[in-house]
């Protein structure tokens, strides 16, 4: 009687271990759904196949003359008339992000065509000094991207900083300093008359800093630090400035990278608290479903200057770098709904000169080249720095 009494205990006693496992197990599911855990390999294989789809679609969609067509109707894959040479330099831009994260000969192929393109519009305004004009127009920005361009590229591949490569980004850089007014900020464009841009101070900040990483001339690493205290005074006052921000942000993480002055992190940090309260706040809530204004795609140019933050909040503020990187997650899981024809697309056209582009509104009317290059900085800049 005793015996089998016992054997009962025993047998409920597993069965009730058996369901306090079950439960468990249960639950850590659960939570892992609900804080939105990414397996991260999974995650990264999918937003890396995105980019490689990206990268597929520039090197189908060059021109004979070496740069990209510019913007196409999404359904039928039909060109729409319109260009920017600054996109166009800013396509080069993530493409040679991509060939440094690929080691691609097909994108190195497309990528120094496109070189090649620019160097057919290159002035010489002065001795020692080379710029990009197009149709009559000279804008800062478009040389300050191409500069960008060839930094990536160069440091893709030592054998790629040839004695012409190398005197090429010196003379564009060279342009670029000599932009810089007395205040520290960078003139877009002379003429009719000397105009400022928030763009601009951004993308010349970070094209500068990039650049003497490759050349260690002083004189950028100056010119840099200028713009800095001009943009501490100037942009430290005033909200979340959209145009200023990811460029902006890009460049004061390199300067901190190279000089880690305190004041350029709670530079950072500040613009990070102005970012998530105002752009950042909007996204969070769709993705919560508490709201219907759904992400752009023109989200992914926002997640560049959140990514440099991260990575300097990486060491200063791990609390921050978990938060940013976990909001850069989200938002990018959400973008690839946006890739045309793609696994997890919600937009199909069938067309092949379309395939693998980014689309350029919510609807998707139209993709365009800067749609593509920012989605891949997004993503390999969070590849670079956040994992």
């Amino acid at each position: 009687m005793k015996k089998k009494r016992a054997v009962r205990v025993d047998f409920l006693f597993l069965l009730w271990i058996s369901v306090i496992a079950a439960i468990s197990f249960f639950a850590v599911q659960q939570v892992r759904r609900l804080v939105g855990v990414l397996p991260k390999e999974n995650f990264r294989q999918k937003v890396t196949g995105s980019i490689s789809r990206q990268g597929d679609w520039f090197i189908r969609n060059q021109t004979p003359a070496g740069d990209f067509v510019y913007e196409r109707y999404a359904a039928t894959g039909e060109i729409k008339e319109g260009n920017s040479i600054v996109r166009q330099a800013g396509a080069l831009y993530g493409l040679a992000q991509l060939y440094a994260y690929t080691k691609n000969p097909e994108t190195k192929t497309t990528l120094e065509k496109g070189f090649d393109y620019f160097r057919g519009l290159t002035a010489t305004p002065s001795a020692s000094a080379n710029v990009i004009t197009h149709n009559g127009q000279t804008l800062t920005n478009t040389t300050a991207l191409l500069v960008l361009g060839l930094v990536e590229y160069l440091e893709a591949d030592s054998r790629n900083k040839t004695t012409e490569n190398l005197e090429y980004l010196v003379r564009l850089s060279n342009y670029l300093a000599s932009t810089q007014t007395s205040t520290g900020a960078y003139i877009n464009e002379y003429v009719p008359k000397p105009v400022e841009s928030d763009y601009n101070n951004g993308e010349t900040m970070y094209a500068l800093i990039r650049s003497y990483n490759v050349t260690q001339k002083q004189e950028y690493l100056l010119s840099v630090k200028r713009m800095a205290s001009y943009a501490m005074e100037y942009y430290g006052p005033q909200g979340f400035n959209s145009s200023f921000f990811s460029w902006g942000m890009a460049g004061f993480s390199y300067l901190y990278a190279a000089e880690p002055d305190e004041k350029y992190w709670i530079f950072l940090k500040q613009y990070a608290d102005k970012y998530m309260t105002s752009r950042g706040v909007v996204y969070e809530q769709f993705l919560n479903h508490t709201s219907e204004t759904a992400i752009t795609p023109g989200a992914s140019v926002f997640l560049e200057g959140v990514n440099h933050i991260a990575w300097v909040a990486k060491d200063k503020d791990p609390v921050l770098y978990r938060t940013l990187k976990r909001h850069v997650e989200r938002v990018l899981d959400f973008l690839l709904t946006y890739e045309l024809d793609g696994p997890y697309g919600k937009y199909a056209s069938g067309k092949d000169m379309v395939r693998g582009a980014i689309c350029s509104q919510k609807e998707c009317e139209t993709t365009r080249i800067d749609f593509l290059q920012h989605n891949i900085s997004a993503i390999l800049l969070y590849v670079k720095f956040l994992i």
